[in-house]
This record gives C-alpha cells, structure tokens and sequence, in this order.
C-alpha cells in the first residue's frame, strides 16, 4: 500500500461506509460462529491502521501484526496492542487464538504464497476455532484502488476452495458481498480502462452524508439476505471456517 494511503484510511476509517459496512460483517460473522462464554484470544492478522482491530476488542483480548511499520504506529495510537510481524510467519505458537481474522491482506503483492499463509494462519487457530477471510472478488474488478493498496490477485468462490484443499476446516460460510455495488463497480472500471485511466487512485475519502448512511443501510440490509443465501457475485467474498 503505497504509505499516504495508510493515514487516508485511519482518517476515514470509522465513518466511510466501505470499513463501516465490513467491520460490522466480520463482527456478525464472528458472533454467530462462536460460542465461548469467556473472552476470546483473536488475532488481526494484517491490521493496517486497527480500526477492525479495535472493534475486535471489544469481543476479547485481541492482538494485531502487520508488516508495515507505518500501519503499526497508527494502530497503536488507538489504544490497541499491535506488533510488527508477518502473515507467512508469525510469532505465536500453535493452537493459541480462539478466533484469526484477516481482511484483504492475502491478495496483497507481497503474499508470495497464499497457500501457506492458509497453512499458518491455521497452526495459531486453536482446534475448534474459527478462521475469517475477507478478499476482494472477480480479477476483472481490479480498479485504480487496488493499484494504491497493492492487491495483485481478487479472489472467487473455486479459488477459495483450492486455497483450503487437503485444510483440516469445516467451510461455514462462503459468500460474495457488496452485490448490489457490482454493477456500478463494474461500469466505472470497464469506463476508465477503455479511457486509459486505470492508474493508481484511492477510492477512499468523505463522502456525502446521506449518501453514506444510505449505502451503510444497503449493506445491512444485504447482510439480512445473507442469512438466508451466499449471494453469488459481488465486490468482495468473506469466507469462515472452523479448524477440526
């Protein structure tokens, strides 16, 4: 991610729509999946500026790493216990957190092998645990954003099962979200590609009010659906599994 972009997203963090609508995904996800009476151990693997991480607290002792320095100060100043680290090796032993949530770190160009980032996310979920995956979906969504934070591979549903082939997991859920965005997202991306204006841009900063609320309130109503269906297309795709 290229280093302005890190203080953009702590700026914007807690009221774009985007982190809002997600955060509140992965939360949902969480508590559904989990049971556990005492506080969880949860690990934020690839925090970027902890704004997850921060929510993630508040469901137990939670602990973030990311391998950017920047991303890692920014995260402390808000009062939340991170540490410099990274996803392919991580410095805790096996079996030890309850819950590992990573978002939108495995596409990123410096993941050499997703696979084994799969495989060591899964030695630090204990046994029982629960493993949350939120990527960016549909290669041919791969936009001006993703030049700015870096993504080199989006992700869909037959990928994510490759990804965990010969795993000792249950799948517990696989779906695409942001579906009603799609179309939109798709238009704008085919619009600058055929204008040559697919260079690195953020899609991240204030955004109208009303129109901001208004998609948070489309998100959660598309969460509802969720809870019934996948929903088989999307900007993105979460995946939750449960190590045996």
């Amino acid at each position: 991610m290229q280093r302005k972009e890190y203080n953009n997203i702590f700026k914007n963090e807690e009221t774009h729509f985007y982190y809002v609508s997600y955060h509140n995904i992965i939360l949902f996800e969480i508590k559904k999946y989990t049971t556990e009476k005492t506080k969880l151990k949860i690990l934020d693997a690839g925090c970027g500026t902890g704004g997850l991480t921060k929510k993630l607290s508040n469901l137990g002792e939670t602990v973030g790493i990311d391998i950017n320095s920047d991303a890692i100060k920014l995260t402390k100043r808000r009062g939340i216990k991170a540490k410099l680290g990274s996803i392919a090796k991580i410095s805790y032993p096996d079996n030890f957190f309850d819950v590992v949530v990573s978002s939108d770190v495995l596409s990123h160009q410096w993941v050499n092998d997703d696979k084994k980032v799969i495989h060591e996310l899964l030695r630090v979920l204990k046994s029982g645990g629960i493993l949350l995956l939120k990527l960016p979906a549909f290669n041919f969504l791969k936009s001006s954003h993703d030049l700015t934070v870096y993504t080199k591979k989006r992700y869909t549903r037959s990928d994510i099962l490759k990804l965990f082939e010969k795993s000792k997991i249950s799948i517990l859920k696989i779906s695409y979200l942001g579906g009603f965005l799609f179309p939109f997202v798709l238009i704008k991306i085919l619009i600058d590609k055929l204008s040559g204006k697919l260079v690195p841009h953020s899609s991240v900063g204030k955004i109208w009010t009303p129109l901001n609320n208004l998609l948070i309130i489309a998100f959660n109503l598309e969460n509802s659906l969720r809870s019934y269906i996948d929903l088989p297309f999307g900007i993105s795709i979460i995946v939750v599994v449960r190590k045996k």
